[in-house]
């Protein structure tokens, strides 16, 4: 029988060298091999899986978004930009998930070439999540730092980042109670963000901001800037 499949999982071996081995095992060899597997070995392996294909899958993203990348400067011109949406064709890709890679590429390719141990510790997902506009950089930087520590970075654990530091960012200033005078200034709101900076004045002077009317006007705000960049279509 060839070498057992499963020791050179156990043993640390690349998953080059897995692989190979287990297309030359005949099924039957493939059975004896797991059958040699204790209870206690099986946490292991499936450790080994997990790992190892988080990493491929991040290989995976920052490759594909640094040749994205790298070609974009070069179409990136009148007369050449529809050769771009051509190699996405090509790759059966999304200008979605192509955007989505080339900002993990951007945001972490560097750091991941300088650690190549960070690529165990997170998922492609995860890493996408965290390279978005709207993910403060201090988020990217506690992944980064969680990871170091043997930490994994679950696309729960992402998004739980994103959430946490883009809180932090808000800055809620305190209420101004109306004035009797003319002088008052008015409630004030400000949040700062990746790409903006936005700050909320009272439409009434010296009113203090309603919170129920506030969010009901951003909502508004928002419906009306997605539809600027995704027009609705008629029915």
């Amino acid at each position: 029988m060839s070498d057992n499949l499963f020791n050179l999982i156990l043993s640390g071996k690349s998953h080059q060298e897995v692989v190979h081995q287990f297309a030359l095992m005949s099924p039957t060899d493939q059975k004896l091999a797991a059958a040699e597997i204790h209870d206690e070995q099986v946490a292991e392996i499936a450790t080994y899986i997990v790992t190892t294909l988080h990493s491929v899958g991040i290989q995976h993203t920052l490759i594909l978004g640094a040749f994205l990348n790298l070609f974009f400067l070069v179409v990136d011109q009148d007369g050449r930009r529809e050769l771009f949406d051509n190699m996405l064709e090509d790759l059966d890709l999304s200008r979605t998930q192509a955007f989505r890679c080339r900002a993990a590429w951007n945001r972490f390719g560097a750091k991941f070439l300088q650690e190549s141990s960070l690529h165990r510790f997170f998922c492609a997902e995860s890493l996408k999540i965290l390279s978005e506009e709207q993910t403060p950089e201090a988020a990217r930087e506690e992944a980064i730092e969680r990871a170091r520590n043997g930490h994994r970075i679950t696309i729960h654990e992402a998004k739980m980042l994103q959430a946490k530091h883009a809180l932090g960012a808000a800055e809620v200033l305190p209420s101004v109670t109306p004035a009797r005078n003319t002088d008052a200034r008015p409630a004030r709101w400000r949040y700062s963000g990746t790409s903006v900076h936005i700050q909320l004045i009272s439409a009434i002077p010296a009113a203090p901001l309603e919170i129920p009317a506030v969010v009901s006007d951003l909502e508004a705000a928002i419906t009306a800037l997605r539809n600027e960049v995704h027009p609705p279509r008629l029915a």
